[in-house]
């Protein structure tokens, strides 16, 4: 019954998080859009389609996060040695450990949508776990790190909240991923 407990209040936790970032985000996108002078009928004819269509990506862009500045993620071990739970977590965010190798070309194209990600949203510590111990030329589950988490591939993920629970890892967690991936116009 007390895992159930600590189940519901996890998942509580993430849609109190959820609900946090969209109103973080709608509110964002209303205050960019209230910047914007509303064109008038003098301004935009109703005969000059190129115009209001270029208006229309005008405003568009401005309401989109295509412009975010990428932000390096921290790593948190070299050569795929354990991770120091303490250290790598934040204690006033949500973290999300990233697990990858850079023998895995998945790994590389997440790592991208991933530092958008940290650019984007700054309540959210994003750290980067390096599983391979040496050039090899595919994934080591065999380092150290790997065998800490139990790892079978990469990219994997766990995402942690700011009392240091993991509340969600693996294909879970990569799913929560592409939600706020979503919700911030970094992928579809």
């Amino acid at each position: 019954m007390r895992d159930g407990i600590e189940k519901a209040r996890k998942l509580v936790f993430l849609v109190v998080l959820l609900c946090l970032m969209s109103l973080l985000m709608l509110s964002l996108m209303t205050d960019k859009a209230l910047r914007q002078p509303l064109p008038t009928e003098a301004e935009a004819p109703s005969g000059s389609s190129s115009s209001s269509a270029g208006e229309t990506a005008a405003s568009t862009n401005a309401l989109s996060f295509e412009n975010i500045q990428p932000r390096a993620l921290e790593q948190v071990n070299v050569a795929g040695n354990r991770v120091i739970l303490s250290t790598a977590l934040s204690r006033t965010c949500p973290t999300i450990l990233y697990f990858h190798s850079n023998n895995c070309s998945s790994c590389r194209q997440m790592e991208a949508l991933l530092e958008k990600l940290a650019g984007a949203d700054t309540n959210v510590k994003i750290a980067k776990v390096d599983i391979d111990q040496a050039a090899s030329g595919s994934p080591d589950f065999d380092s150290p790190v790997a065998q800490q988490f139990d790892l079978h591939y990469t990219p994997y993920f766990r995402i942690y909240d700011a009392e240091r629970n993991c509340l969600i890892s693996g294909k879970e967690a990569k799913a929560e991923i592409k939600l706020m991936l979503m919700k911030y116009g970094i992928a579809r």
